[in-house]
C-alpha cells in the first residue's frame, strides 16, 4: 500500500515576507510623496505647487530613497517572519517617521574628508524646491494681476469703481504721476486696484465687445 506524499506547504515567513516588502515598497513612496507634499506646503503656504520639475522630483526622490533604506532596514534588522502578528505597516511607520533619526547620525567621508550628510542632501533639495516654489508662485501671481489690470483698464467703470477703493487723493497723485512720467493713467489706476483688492478687481466689468480702444489718460 503506497503512502501518499504531502504535498509541500508554502513557508508561512516567506510568504509574509514577499507580502511586506511589496506593501512596504509601495507604502513608503506613497507615503513619502505625501508628507513630502505636506512639509512643501506648509512651509511655503503655496496650497498647490508646481511639482513637475527638477528641484521638487530631487527633493522627493531622495527623501522616498533614504525612507526606503530605512524602512527595509528595519524589516532586515526584525524580519516580519519572525513575528507574524506584527503588521508590516509598524515597519513603514518606522521607516518613514524614524528616518530623519537615522540620518542624522549617517555620516559619509571620502579618505578623511567628510562628505555632505546624507541629512544635509536632503536639506540642500528642500532649499531649492522650496526657493522654485516660491518663485514660480510669485511670477504666476504677478502674471494674474496684469492680466486682470490689462482687462479693467478698458472699462468704463474703472474710475467709478476706483472711486470705492481709492481715495480722492490717491486717485490724483496717480493722475498727477501719470501726466508727470507720460504714462497710462488708467492703468495706473487698474494696477493699485489689484495691489489694493484682487478679488474686486476681477468683480470689475470688462468693456462691451466692440469698444473702441480707450486712449491713454
Amino acid at each position: 500500500m503506497s503512502v501518499p506524499t504531502p504535498t509541500a506547504q508554502p513557508d508561512l515567513a516567506e510568504s509574509v515576507t514577499l507580502g511586506a516588502y511589496v506593501f512596504l515598497g509601495l507604502g513608503t513612496v506613497a507615503l513619502s510623496a505625501l508628507l513630502g507634499w505636506v512639509d512643501l506646503v506648509s512651509r511655503t503656504k503655496v496650497l498647490k505647487p508646481h511639482l513637475r520639475n527638477a528641484p521638487c522630483a530631487s527633493y522627493l526622490a531622495l527623501l522616498t530613497i533614504g525612507n526606503c533604506v530605512s524602512t527595509f532596514g528595519a524589516m532586515a534588522a526584525v524580519p516580519v517572519g519572525k513575528f507574524p502578528g506584527w503588521p508590516p505597516v509598524w515597519w513603514l511607520l518606522f521607516g518613514v517617521f524614524g528616518f530623519k533619526t537615522v540620518v542624522q547620525r549617517l555620516n559619509l567621508t571620502f579618505g578623511d574628508k567628510e562628505v555632505l550628510t546624507i541629512e544635509k542632501w536632503i536639506s540642500s533639495a528642500f532649499d531649492a524646491a522650496h526657493a522654485w516654489i516660491i518663485e514660480v508662485d510669485a511670477n504666476e501671481k504677478q502674471a494674474r494681476k496684469l492680466a486682470v489690470a490689462t482687462r479693467i483698464r478698458t472699462s468704463p467703470q474703472l474710475r467709478t469703481l476706483a472711486a470705492t477703493k481709492l481715495s480722492q487723493q490717491q486717485i490724483q497723485d496717480l493722475n498727477n504721476r501719470a501726466a508727470s512720467e507720460n504714462l497710462d493713467g488708467d492703468m495706473l489706476i487698474a494696477l493699485t486696484i489689484v495691489e489694493v483688492d484682487i478679488r474686486f478687481a476681477e468683480s470689475i466689468p470688462s468693456a462691451p465687445p466692440g469698444t473702441p480702444p480707450v486712449a491713454a489718460r
